[in-house]
């Protein structure tokens, strides 16, 4: 998770056209919470931030 993290800091000093960031979803939570759309899933996962 912390490479992942730093890669998208890295990509994103480098160029500014396009934001990258990252989501980790795992089994337990999606099935807890059982997003309809992208928006929940930014929503709701951010444990690993």
């Amino acid at each position: 998770m912390q490479r992942l993290k730093e890669w998208c800091q890295d990509i994103n000093k480098l160029q500014n056209k396009i934001k990258y960031d990252f989501i980790f979803v795992d089994e337990k939570s999606f099935n807890k919470y059982n997003p309809t759309s992208f928006e929940q899933i930014i929503n709701n996962f951010n444990e690993y931030k």
